[in-house]
């Protein structure tokens, strides 16, 4: 009965729980260390996270009485430290920026921590002082955060300028959940960035050059109809498979592969005819390399080839990782009857 005696407050009965005195599961593990170090850091304590002391101790009164203690003595212990309320903004969690990086506070919840731990292309890190996860602003990050947090408590508190930017992009997240380039607030930003996409286009600026459009679009990210506002140029450099017309294709003013700086096609079949002739002699007028029937791809080839079904590759495999763009092209003359 020697730690009956020596537990005259709560904090003696912590300190023996967290002795390994008591099997203890490892969620209720880390929320006792959790209420040491808040104890040491802040020498208080919330109403909530006293409740739910007080609820473990009668989880584990079984092992505490094999032990010899009393239970009903070890629920009159008070705590040296102050119990003070636990106000309503740290029972909800708060998602806000500062410096334009994404915080999120939330109030402890095991379940919670557990699943954000392990979510996919999670860019947030766990800021041990201030007790608030942070990430760089990646749109991804801003969904993961608002939508775990919506699964896992009752609400949110979301500071105004981040209901601003999930007010301008909510159209774009009825219809995908892919990367897209968008303007907000004349601002032009890639709705769910993550991380390895943030990484790869780093020294990229944003903008509606179809240049920068044609750079997006080899990497999976899609742009926006109101940038692209039925550009026809704009249109072709941002979208990964096009259709062109064979008499626009021949056009000597379709100046497009050299705005967008494309210097090598690739057909994965030739087929015999004046067309196929025509397309090789002007493309190479325009000093745009043209590979016919190979494996051995350059990165961010463009392939084309017709939409005809009875187009085959000759047993060729394509490595579409390499590929920047696949061009259909189609024949919409008229077809003559003699």
């Amino acid at each position: 009965m020697l730690y009956n005696v020596m537990m005259l407050k709560k904090e003696h009965l912590l300190h023996y729980l967290m002795k390994g005195h008591v099997h203890l599961s490892k969620k209720d593990y880390g929320f006792f260390n959790n209420l040491t170090y808040i104890i040491k850091e802040k020498n208080q304590v919330t109403s909530n996270q006293n409740k739910l002391f007080d609820k473990l101790v009668l989880k584990y009164q079984r092992q505490l009485r094999k032990n010899g203690h009393n239970i009903e003595q070890l629920q009159q212990l008070t705590w040296d430290v102050t119990v003070v309320d636990s106000l309503q903004e740290y029972l909800t969690p708060k998602l806000f920026l500062q410096s334009n990086v994404i915080c999120l506070r939330t109030p402890f919840n095991t379940k919670f921590v557990q699943a954000f731990k392990v979510a996919e292309d999670n860019t947030f890190l766990w800021n041990k002082e201030d007790r608030i996860y942070r990430s760089p602003f990646y749109t991804h990050a801003l969904r993961l955060a608002y939508d775990m947090c919506h699964k896992y408590f009752d609400s949110l508190d979301i500071s105004d300028d981040i209901i601003k930017l999930i007010d301008s992009v909510k159209d774009i997240d009825q219809y995908t959940k892919a990367p897209v380039l968008t303007v907000v607030e004349g601002k032009y930003i890639i709705n769910n960035m993550n991380k390895n996409l943030a990484e790869a286009l780093k020294d990229t600026p944003l903008n509606d050059d179809p240049k920068t459009l044609y750079k997006l679009c080899r990497h999976g990210v899609k742009v926006h109809d109101d940038i692209i506002q039925n550009d026809p140029l704009k249109s072709f450099a941002s979208n990964f498979l096009c259709k062109i017309d064979i008499d626009h294709l021949l056009d000597p003013t379709m100046d497009y592969f050299e705005l967008l700086g494309i210097d090598t096609v690739y057909f994965p079949m030739r087929r015999v005819g004046n067309i196929d002739k025509n397309i090789t002699s002007l493309l190479q007028k325009r000093n745009i390399k043209v590979l016919v029937l190979t494996e051995d791809l350059p990165d961010n080839v463009v392939v084309m080839r017709w939409t005809l079904g009875n187009d085959r590759t000759n047993g060729l495999a394509i490595d579409y990782r390499k590929v920047g763009k696949m061009i259909n092209i189609v024949n919409s003359r008229p077809v003559e009857i003699r």
